[in-house]
């Protein structure tokens, strides 16, 4: 939500959705009667939108498509991929493509393919990359509904698990809710129940409103929540579906020219929520790379961290994919139960991204060269920077750190100074950020400031009346709205950063730490960034755009 929000397209998206903040588990106690057995917050990590937005998916794509086609970009519907054919690899792609419309096979030219197709992607056959499946093939139905219903946690997200049935129920937008439940192969079908006779329909959701599917849904739902009353009113759709388990052996091709997001490389269990949100994760890690690559700005070499960073991910998550699963199907009674809200709680950091520690690589620098206590969101390199609150000095105003730093395909040195902007060696930093060895110098042009990849925000505990931004070393002055004050060193506090030491980092386009130092690694700071940026270097030396 975060990324939504900094591409504004949150908050219409809010509108069309369900505010989430709190999950549940409901289990029979000892006499058998339903009660709550955990609650707690639906997000656990520190994040500026601490709820998930119950919204459907096809809300999301639309926004998503709109933006796309404001930017001049176009989306081309009933086109498949048939086959490609990779030269040499200064070459473009040349991919077949079947337009289903007209039945005519095109060929396109592509620097690139990326693959967002789904579950069964033809990108992944065709691209010849193995997928291997874990668990069992599980069945599910899955329904959007309204209801009257004295059920206490109802507008909670609820995991119940009874005797008869287990589910779990997702609020939604105007007292609507979403149902998840696991079927058995041999039951009989929704589909069976819901259809007429002689009914000639292609679609379960057509049937959504027919007695047998509402009948089916209400025995379902009544023998989970028993003895609460729950009525279903209305229908709106139904899904059934088969789901298996899966991730590709790999997530681009050898040449790093065809890739896999989402459901292409990856199928999760639907209990977890990471399906589309992994997707999601996929989508903003590998995007500021390859546009980076795409502008002459970053080597080649820069797109292979996006399967080093992103499938090292995966194995852990699917591992709790099937603790989920196992727990789901576990009888009420069975004391490996209790472990599923503490897996929730730890699946919860996959899910959002705010979890994740990506590893070592070029952008990824492990070592911390500085103190750094051990708190709970500590600054470390891999995981993405907390959502911190500064008061900028130039108006007061209070100001969020995704503002500071947007996701605009820029690197940020940040420097958390603390309370030394009056020492020696905040201006030993400054010197050398104003000089011709400064990654501000080396990775940024005077001429054309859209060549720029690389920011620069201070962040202080001095009182910001105390300060007078033109009497700061250069090139500080030059960045007048990225000098925050951290007010009572609550943000140093929360990444364990000692005021009286202070740190620098750097803050990838996609808002996680490659990098944290102490304050004089300027050098170590310029080849952090000299590795993603090389070419821009290179670049900018043949235009002659450095400045002298």
């Amino acid at each position: 939500m975060e990324l939504l929000h900094s591409m504004g397209l949150y908050q219409n998206l809010e509108t069309k959705g369900a505010k989430v903040r709190e999950y549940t588990f409901w289990s029979p106690d000892g006499n058998g009667r339903l009660h709550r057995t955990n609650i707690g917050p639906d997000v656990i990590n520190q994040t500026s939108f601490p709820w998930t937005l119950s919204v459907e998916e096809g809300d999301l794509g639309d926004a998503l498509i709109s933006d796309f086609e404001s930017r001049g970009r176009k989306v081309e519907y009933s086109m498949e991929l048939v086959n490609c054919q990779k030269g040499d690899p200064n070459c473009s792609i040349l991919a077949i493509v079947k337009n289903h419309t007209t039945n005519v096979f095109e060929t396109w030219h592509a620097d690139y393919i990326l693959g967002c197709d789904g579950p069964r992607s033809k990108v992944r056959e065709v691209a010849s990359i193995p997928v291997d499946t874990y668990g069992e093939l599980d069945f599910w139905v899955m329904a959007k509904f309204s209801m009257e219903s004295d059920f206490p946690d109802i507008r909670r997200r609820s995991t119940i698990r009874s005797p008869l049935s287990n589910c779990i129920l997702t609020p939604c937008k105007d007292g609507v809710v979403r149902l998840l439940t696991r079927v058995a192969p041999g039951e009989m079908s929704l589909w069976e129940m819901g259809r007429p006779a002689n009914a000639q329909v292609s679609d379960l959701s057509q049937l959504a409103s027919t007695r047998g599917v509402i009948s089916a849904l209400q025995t379902i739902i009544s023998n989970a929540l028993m003895p609460f009353r729950f009525n279903i009113t209305k229908v709106h759709w139904i899904e059934e579906f088969a789901l298996q388990k899966t991730l590709a052996r790999k997530f681009s091709d050898s040449d790093n020219r065809v890739f896999l997001l989402g459901d292409a490389c990856h199928v999760h269990s639907p209990i977890s929520k990471q399906m589309m949100n992994g997707g999601l994760l996929d989508a903003l890690n590998l995007s500021w790379k390859l546009s980076l690559v795409l502008q002459g700005f970053a080597p080649k070499s820069l797109l292979a961290t996006y399967e080093s960073e992103r499938r090292a991910m995966l194995p852990k998550a699917l591992e709790l994919d099937s603790q989920f699963d196992r727990i789901f199907a576990l009888k009420p009674d069975d004391p490996s139960t209790n472990a599923g809200f503490a897996s929730f709680e730890e699946a919860s950091g996959y899910t959002s991204g705010c979890g994740l520690r990506y590893p070592q690589s070029k952008i990824v620098r492990e070592e911390v060269r500085t103190m750094v206590k051990k708190v709970p969101q500590a600054l470390m390199p891999g995981k993405r920077l907390i959502p911190l609150t500064f008061v900028r000095n130039i108006d007061g105003n209070e100001v969020g750190s995704l503002e500071a730093m947007p996701p605009n395909g820029r690197f940020t040195i940040l420097l958390f100074i603390g309370e030394l902007l009056q020492a020696a060696i905040f201006h030993g930093v400054a010197r050398f950020l104003a000089s011709i060895e400064s990654p501000l110098t080396c990775f940024n042009s005077v001429i054309d400031p859209t060549q720029s990849r690389v920011d620069v925000v201070l962040v202080h505990t001095t009182s910001h009346f105390e300060v007078s931004i033109p009497d700061l070393p250069q090139p500080f002055p030059q960045y007048p709205y990225n000098i925050f004050e951290d007010l009572e060193g609550k943000a140093h506090r929360i990444i364990g950063v000692p005021p009286r030491l202070g740190a620098m980092c750097c803050v990838r386009p996609d808002g996680y730490v490659g990098m944290v130092s102490n304050l004089d690694d300027c050098a170590g700071a310029r080849e952090y960034l000299k590795s993603a940026l090389d070419s821009l270097t290179e670049r900018l030396e043949q235009n002659e755009m450095v400045v002298e």
